[in-house]
């Protein structure tokens, strides 16, 4: 059973269907060439932008139900879904382990180092940074010590 679309949500479709060359029965089809979407895409954020139902915008699954699709892919074409990912931290200074090995062989702790470090660039670096600069430098002053 098809879903009765109003007037409005159909002369969109149609004029999305002639701004992109499209056919209406592309539009509404599952297909997923490029114009296809891209008619698809512009309808649906017409639709979404014009359209209000009781004084609101048409929600996504009716959009989805006039598009012969789900709501969440309409959420996706629409781009109103958000990222839960969050953002990454700024990238931080990489502390030279030649450096680290240079202090390591002055017999300084490992606070030591850091202290230094952060006195000497002015930049910030991760502890971990430093901890893989510090433990790179032991492994290389082990492999350079004589047999």
């Amino acid at each position: 059973m098809t879903p009765l679309v109003p007037l409005r949500v159909l002369r969109i479709m149609r004029d999305a269907c002639d701004r992109h060359g499209v056919t209406l029965g592309e539009l509404l089809s599952p297909s997923r060439t490029v114009t296809a979407c891209r008619c698809r895409r512009y309808a649906m954020s017409r639709v979404r932008g014009e359209v209000e139902i009781d004084g609101r915008p048409a929600s996504y699954p009716l959009i989805g139900r006039w598009f012969n699709r789900d709501h969440s892919a309409v959420m996706s074409l629409l781009g109103a879904t958000k990222r839960t990912r969050p953002a990454k931290p700024p990238a931080r200074h990489i502390v030279p382990v030649a450096l680290v090995a240079d202090l390591r062989g002055k017999g300084l702790s490992f606070r030591s180092i850091a202290d230094s470090i952060r006195g000497t660039t002015g930049e910030s670096f991760t502890t971990s940074g430093l901890s893989m600069a510090f433990y790179a430098a032991r492994k290389e002053r082990q492999s350079v010590r004589p047999v």
